[in-house]
């Protein structure tokens, strides 16, 4: 049995809603970049998102569920970046 998080997330309907999603996504890796994961806390991620921590929750549900969607957005980027070559 897999021990990963699932990233069974609810789709962001609403532009706003994709914009923080995407503005929380974006402070997580600028986070993991410069500090590694012992910088990667709920709560500095929602600030540097400029979101309440009750956001980041409701969107990836814990810390573990947000690194995985971090790691998940970084994998999509990488094979976009190899496609466009």
């Amino acid at each position: 049995m897999s021990t990963e998080p699932s990233l069974d997330l609810p789709p962001a309907q609403q532009a706003r809603s994709r914009l923080t999603q995407q503005r929380i996504l974006e402070a997580g890796t600028a986070l993991l970049e410069e500090g590694g994961t012992e910088a990667l806390t709920v709560a500095a991620v929602a600030a540097r998102a400029g979101v309440s921590v009750g956001s980041v929750y409701r969107r990836f549900g814990d810390k573990d569920r947000l690194i995985a969607a971090l790691q998940h957005d970084m994998i999509d980027q990488f094979r976009a970046d190899i496609i466009g070559r």
